[in-house]
């Protein structure tokens, strides 16, 4: 089987190099090789323990830039090799993790680049502070905090649902002295596919947005057509909560919402 991986060139990323590397490598069955000699299996012939860390040696040159070849040139072994360039490219230092966590911390979505292109921004980051030591990977919730600061204005909808995490349930009695304006305005939209999901698989979210309270509701959704459902949901719980009706919902004619259950449901 034939694999395409980047040549590492010192200045990419090296943690993602390095995952391609270690997959090729145990594609290859030689992935023991740069752990070390002591780490082959006892069952393996003297020729096949000469010959692994060999094979190993090879892949990794090449797929390696002149440049960073030439910083690994005095290591003979693949051990010793990846080991070099771990100490140089993915270093453990405190230096480094400062440096990591602050360019984190204070990340900024880019107005000018798709969602998705920024979440892949954000993660790499973070994949790169994980590298640096186990105990540096963000929990959820961090990442979570983290990403909702960055957000810009244009993406109000998406930092309403970093925000909520799920459905944001409030009652409205609770958030507001006057109620009689409650329910009768609301506005909804559909978002997705985004191109990275959320840990439980959601491509999708849908908001509802009081007029009047600025309550907001946010569901994630792993599809289109689960919307329907989520807002038939959603209808129940704030009538209930409320003591009131629905009157008018306001869209931006998405076609989650323009089918023909949806309407004969709102004329019921």
């Amino acid at each position: 089987m034939k694999f395409d991986i980047d040549k590492f060139d010192g200045s990419g990323d090296f943690g993602i190099w390095r995952i391609k590397v270690k997959a090729l490598l145990s594609q290859q069955k030689i992935l023991k090789a740069i752990e070390g000699p002591e780490k082959l299996p006892e069952s393996l012939t003297k020729e096949q323990k000469n010959d692994m860390p060999e094979m190993a040696l090879g892949t990794i040159i090449l797929n390696l830039f002149d440049n960073v070849l030439r910083e690994v040139n005095d290591e003979k072994i693949a051990c010793d090799v990846w080991k070099k360039l771990e100490s140089l490219h993915l270093t453990k230092s405190l230096t480094n993790k400062i440096y990591l966590k602050e360019r984190l911390f204070a990340f900024k979505m880019n107005a000018s680049k798709g969602l998705g292109q920024n979440l892949d921004d954000f993660k790499k980051m973070t994949i790169e502070l994980a590298n640096t030591g186990i105990d540096e990977k963000l929990s959820d919730e961090n990442e979570a905090i983290i990403l909702l600061n960055s957000l810009p204005d244009s993406y109000k909808d998406v930092k309403a649902a970093i925000k909520y995490g799920k459905q944001h349930r409030l009652s409205f009695t609770a958030a507001h002295h006057n109620t009689k304006k409650v329910l009768e305005y609301f506005h909804s939209d559909f978002w997705g596919p985004g191109k990275v999901p959320t840990h439980g698989g959601s491509n999708y979210f849908l908001s509802l947005i009081d007029d009047y309270s600025r309550k907001v509701w946010i569901y994630l959704l792993k599809s289109k057509d689960q919307a329907f459902d989520s807002f038939k949901a959603w209808k129940k719980l704030v009538e209930n909560q409320s003591s009131k009706k629905v009157k008018t919902l306001r869209t931006d004619n998405g076609l989650e919402f323009v089918k023909e259950e949806f309407n004969e449901f709102c004329n019921n």
